[in-house]
């Protein structure tokens, strides 16, 4: 789970090939889509060609995968109110050369690698995911008696 507080956004960054779930539990982010991720000259203009963008708003879901979304920004836009989004990545069960960092541009566009840290890996969240929306289904229909 990650927190955006009002004009807080990440670097133009990508996941070294991972698939991921992107869902808006609270609020609305921006998403850029980019094309690739490369260090450039402070002089250009054109630094990194944007290719997409969009507003994604609570209970909206988007993904990454190794081919379509990897390159991307994420920028709660808003004023006045909080963003909480909930990521889960997994790697490819042939990744043998797995690679735990994702890669960033800094402020003066240089590459960078960042070391995210995790609560729990991909299974285990899934399987609590599924437990939690199950327990759900049972104490919604258990108001109704057997």
């Amino acid at each position: 789970m990650e927190i955006w507080p009002t004009n807080h956004f990440s670097p133009i960054h990508n996941h070294a090939s991972a698939e991921a779930i992107i869902r808006v539990l609270y609020g609305e982010i921006n998403v850029s889509l980019f094309p690739f991720l490369s260090s450039y000259n402070k002089e250009e203009v054109n630094i990194v060609p944007k290719f997409g963008e969009t507003n994604f708003k609570e209970g909206d879901i988007t993904w990454i995968s190794p081919t379509l979304n990897q390159t991307h920004q994420l920028k709660n836009i808003k004023e006045d109110k909080t963003c909480i989004t909930i990521q889960c990545y997994m790697y490819n069960g042939d990744d043998l050369t797995h690679y735990d960092y994702f890669d960033f541009l800094d402020n003066v566009g240089n590459i960078q690698k960042y070391e995210p840290d995790s609560d729990m890996g991909f299974i285990e969240f899934k399987n609590l995911m599924k437990e939690e929306w199950q327990n759900r289904q049972k104490s919604l229909f258990g108001c109704f008696g057997n």
